[in-house]
């Protein structure tokens, strides 16, 4: 028996008012799943791509230009897109470096909750348990599957040098 409740309900207060939110578990679960291969792709995109040394590359052209040292002040041109390439670069490598530490088991326990179906007897017919909405291996979710299917195996192996280093992706 599928015995969980199609939404998420949450009501909070906040100087006086009152509010109740209402989220569909299915609209949960796609947004989840979306973010996730969303994550899993950025980080292969930068692993075979070579993103994080592109980035280095361009930051040392920068410092390394003509105009960056003919100029005096920090908020001249070149000092600010200077300022802006190292502020992106500390960003991408701090979201690697969660991408391949402590986000992994959220990202897994995602994928698995994917294929995480329950029988409902009632309606004969398998459903997901994050999202009893949703029948399992039918129309959006079949495709679901195959895509992480796709997805999945080239992201582990990307996690590999990354769990060497503890998600330093200056050595990888």
């Amino acid at each position: 028996d599928v015995h969980r409740t199609a939404k998420f309900v949450h009501s909070f207060a906040m100087l006086d008012f009152t509010f109740t939110v209402e989220i569909d578990r299915a609209t949960v679960f796609w947004t989840q799943v979306y973010l996730t291969m969303a994550c899993m792709v950025l980080l292969q995109a930068c692993a075979w791509l070579g993103l994080p040394e592109e980035l280095d590359r361009i930051v040392r052209s920068i410092y390394d230009g003509q105009q960056y040292r003919n100029e005096r002040s920090s908020f001249a041109p070149a000092h600010l897109v200077a300022t802006t390439a190292s502020a992106g670069r500390w960003l991408l490598y701090m979201t690697i470096q969660l991408l391949t530490t402590v986000l992994v088991v959220p990202v897994l326990n995602t994928c698995a909750q994917v294929v995480d179906c329950v029988y409902d007897e009632a309606a004969e017919k398998r459903f997901l348990a994050a999202a009893t909405s949703v029948r399992c291996f039918h129309g959006s979710h079949l495709q679901l599957v195959i895509m992480l299917a796709i997805i999945v195996p080239p992201y582990l192996v990307c996690l590999v040098p990354y769990a060497v280093t503890s998600g330093d992706a200056r050595y990888v």
